[in-house]
């Protein structure tokens, strides 16, 4: 059981994201990360190196399609992402969000009182929880689209210190969802 999260390069938001995943998550469900358009073996960004929760040894993971067939939930870093990952394996469409997509869903079904049903295993509890993400997306108020995208500080899209505040704000709210 694994979530998969995904950016372009793979040397700032995923890994970023992915350490944040693991922490809030804990044992029992991997979090793994991989660019869509990744060059292999590049280190993380000096930024995310220095001041992010990414290990100095990371190094980028092009995403292929057997990383999406074995997550059990996909999450791009932007729009885009999601659809690169659902490309490569179209009947992931169902496990696939933006980051901040599935933690807006989450905080949706909070307020309308959906919770896990109790003694469910980790794996269990992850497939509820993404069966749920994916009937919500019909029922959930619709969100401007490009506020479901983190933009990328490499890209001119928001510097580093205003995407690791979203990001460890997502993974705090699906952490506390999944767990």
């Amino acid at each position: 059981m694994s979530v998969l999260v995904v950016c372009t390069a793979n040397v700032c938001r995923s890994p970023l994201a992915a350490r944040l995943l693991t922490a809030e998550l804990g044992p029992g469900v991997d979090v793994v990360s991989a660019g869509a358009w990744a060059l292999p073996g590049a280190p993380a960004c000096d930024w995310a190196r220095r001041f992010g929760p990414v290990a100095g040894e990371h190094t980028a993971v092009r995403l292929e399609a057997s990383h999406v067939r074995a997550a059990s939930l996909i999450l791009g870093a932007t729009r885009e992402h999601r659809s690169a990952a659902v490309g490569l394996v179209p009947v992931a469409q169902r496990k696939a969000f933006t980051l901040l997509q599935a933690a807006r869903l989450a905080v949706w079904l909070e307020k309308h009182g959906v919770t896990a049903p109790a003694g469910l295993e980790p794996r269990e509890r992850l497939a509820w929880w993404v069966d749920e993400l994916d009937a919500a997306r019909g029922d959930a108020p619709r969100a401007d689209p490009a506020d479901d995208d983190v933009p990328d500080p490499h890209d001119g899209g928001a510097p580093h210190e205003v995407v690791l505040p979203w990001l460890s704000d997502a993974a705090a709210v699906l952490g506390s969802v999944l767990r």
